[in-house]
Order: structure tokens, then sequence, then C-alpha cells
């Protein structure tokens, strides 16, 4: 039974830290310039996960490399969406993220990106 209850309490413990809510990844800033500042939602559906891919700068390549990320859900975390890097990033002249919501629900984030100009 002791084991039993150990085992729950690390399974508990690794879904609770699983996924965040939000992405803060950014370096001293510079003299940041924005790249990206947009709204990004989605309505919920019944039985249904919301996703959307979503690329920075929608074509080509920043100037230079990516200083800053930033993606804050706007909801509540209880019905808020994940955001994941599935490629660049800061240090990158773009980046690829990925947008997930929960199942019947949608999600509402803010992404913001900048790169750094002051060489």
């Amino acid at each position: 039974m002791f084991k039993l209850a150990i085992i729950l309490c690390f399974a508990f413990i690794a879904y609770a830290v699983g996924d965040v809510h939000f992405i803060d990844d950014c370096l001293s800033p510079g003299k940041p310039v924005i790249l990206y500042n947009q709204e990004v939602t989605k309505t919920g559906h019944f039985l249904q996960i919301q996703e959307e891919n979503l690329r920075v700068p929608l074509v080509g390549f920043a100037p230079k490399n990516i200083s800053c990320i930033t993606v804050v859900n706007q909801m509540s975390d209880i019905n808020g969406g994940f955001p994941y890097i599935k490629s660049g990033g800061v240090g990158y002249t773009y980046v690829d993220l990925y947008l997930k919501s929960q199942k019947n629900k949608g999600f509402d984030f803010r992404v913001t990106v900048y790169y750094d100009d002051s060489s």
C-alpha cells in the first residue's frame, strides 16, 4: 500500500509540472526591436483540441537573431492552452511555435518576438 501511495504521488507531481501555459525566453536586452506582436486566438469546440502552427517571421528570416520570445496565456491556467517552441527560437533568425488547446477549450495567447539591434 505504501509503494502505491509513493507511485501515485510521483505520478501526480509529473502531471502537475508537465506542461506550462506560457513561454518567457529572453536574453538581456540591448536595443530590442519588435519583430512580431499579435494576439492568437481560437474558439473551443466540443470534444476537439484546437491547434495552430505559427512561424515568426511569417516569411523569410529576421534581420538579426531573435533575442526574446514571450507567449502569454490570456486565459486562466485551468482553461488555457499550451505553447511549444518546435524549432528555431532565441539565437536563431526564426521561431516555429505550436499552440495547442485543452480538449473542449480554445486558447488566447499574446505572442511577442524581439530581436536585438544593438550591434
